[in-house]
């Protein structure tokens, strides 16, 4: 028969494992507790995130982001700009990379956002900057005689307007004569807000 020195030891061994195992299980359980609620967390985030997505997207509707009437009135205020022969309110309406395509005429050619001016016997079609272009325009003064067929067509973050715009030349060798465009503007929404990426002009 063990003696009382080994029952003892027996004891205090079981007493151990009883311990061990009962910490391990305390253990396991704290674990699985922790990975539940880190699921359940996560859980709750994506559908945060989702609500936010989906009140941001209402918000930008509402707000006019993507509102037909907002970009029928950039393109007036485009329009204004360019009878008002106000170039800065006009530059500031194109991106970085904004072309304008202009087909016939004396000022035919593609023009962009370089803002250089080089020397020529015709600065505008040697330079092809739009700021340039525009100077060169505002020489005949023009006005809006009309503007007709107008229509929006929004695409996510792009939109497209186009009109059929008349302008009346009041001043230089072409004074009298109108000009009739069939006209599209083409925005982009970006950082915040719809800026002009390109200009067409097409005699109608």
């Amino acid at each position: 028969m063990p003696n009382v020195s080994q029952k003892t030891w027996m004891y205090l061994a079981l007493i151990f494992i009883i311990i061990a195992l009962t910490f391990i299980g305390i253990t396991f359980y704290q674990y699985v507790s922790y990975q539940t609620q880190y699921f359940n967390l996560n859980s709750e985030y994506q559908t945060l995130n989702n609500q936010y997505g989906v009140l941001k997207s209402n918000y930008e509707v509402l707000s006019g982001k993507y509102n037909e009437t907002l970009i029928k009135n950039l393109a007036y205020d485009h329009w204004l700009s360019i009878v008002s022969k106000d170039i800065n309110s006009l530059m500031s309406q194109y991106s970085s990379n904004a072309i304008v395509y202009w087909f016939k005429g004396p000022l035919a050619g593609n023009y962009t956002m370089n803002n250089v001016t080089r020397g020529s016997t015709n600065t505008v079609l040697a330079a092809k900057d739009i700021k340039t272009l525009w100077i060169a325009f505002f020489n005949n003064k023009p006005v809006i005689e009309n503007i007709t067929n107008l229509n929006t067509n929004l695409a996510g973050n792009n939109a497209v307007v186009k009109a059929a715009v008349s302008f009346l030349f009041t001043s230089g060798p072409r004074a009298g004569t109108i000009l009739k465009i069939n006209y599209e503007l083409d925005y982009t929404y970006t950082n915040g807000k719809w800026v002009l990426y390109a200009e067409w002009w097409t005699p109608a």
